[in-house]
Parts: structure tokens; sequence; C-alpha cells
């Protein structure tokens, strides 16, 4: 695929993704679409998205394309430090990359899932509140494309707006 194709395919999945936020009302079924879009049309192998309550905890995750049920994924993270992927991301306001998972990220639980690709993350924050981040497991010449860089970025601030969104509005409501 060339690199002006590739940006227009992820250009079309950021759009899908922007549609799934403003139609899906459901928190959970909102997260699983944006992951499963995320592997159907970006072409990425995994995609996990872990959100954080106020006090940094998980209080849910959702994912594509991993064989190991989400209530794994939710429990590992609420049992176990941070993967460094996520921890990366939680740390730095752009997306963090890591080329070589199978010997960078030794000891992760996912690992075994990521070898001979690489993993983009970020964190999503709007308006100073960190909501989660969102993790990609991806073919290695994709990793460092800045372009491939910028739209994960975009994505990932889509949807903290979205959370953020969602929140106020629930807080308006309760008020």
């Amino acid at each position: 695929m060339t690199k002006r194709a590739r940006a227009n395919l992820m250009s079309r999945t950021a759009r899908e993704i922007n549609r799934l936020l403003i139609r899906e009302k459901n928190l959970g079924r909102l997260l699983q679409k944006v992951c499963d879009t995320l592997v159907e049309n970006a072409s990425y192998k995994n995609v996990w998205l872990v959100i954080l309550d106020q006090s940094g905890q998980v209080s849910e995750t959702a994912k594509a394309g991993l064989t190991d049920d989400a209530e794994t994924l939710t429990a590992v993270l609420k049992r176990d430090p941070f993967p460094l992927c996520i921890q990366n991301a939680l740390l730095q306001p752009r997306v963090h990359t890591i080329e070589e998972p199978f010997s960078d990220c030794a000891g992760c639980f996912l690992v075994d899932k990521h070898k001979g690709m690489s993993v983009m993350s970020a964190r999503m924050e709007r308006g100073g509140n960190t909501y989660g981040v969102l993790a990609a497991a991806l073919p290695k010449n994709l990793v460092y494309d800045l372009d491939e860089q910028r739209i994960f970025n975009e994505i990932t601030e889509d949807i903290a707006f979205g959370l953020r969104t969602r929140i106020l509005e629930k807080e308006k409501t309760a008020a």
C-alpha cells in the first residue's frame, strides 16, 4: 500500500470512529466498536483501550484482535503494574512507540501477541483530565511514520473528547 493510500485509509478510519462517538450511546459498545474498527479498517494486528477512573485505576477495557477475553485484560491491569506501553503513554503527551516489544517488554502478559510487530500508544486526555490509553500493535514499518502517529494521536484525542462529553452530559443530568 502506498503512503498516500495508507493516509487515506487512516483518515477514513478516523471519520468512522468520529461517527461512532456521535451515534453510540452505550460506553461499552462504543469502546468495543472503536477497537474493532481500528483492527478491521486500520489493519492493526490488535488494539486495546484502557479507561481509567479519577483515581487512575482501571475502570473499563476493550480490545480487538486479542484472543484473551476482555475480563482477563481488565483483571490483569487491575492486579499488576501497567505494561510499559501504558506507563509511557501516561507520562507523555504524544504517541509513544515500542519498536521491539518482544525484547523491550519482557514479562508483559501481552508480549507474545506482538511477535514481529511494534506497538504505538497514546493517552486519552482532554481538558487536563486523563481518561485512559489507546494502544495498537502494528507492522514495524509504520511505527515511526509521522502521518500514522499523527492520525493515531488524532483518534486518541477524539476518543478523549467523546469521553469528556459523555461525562459532562452525565454530570449535567445528575444535577
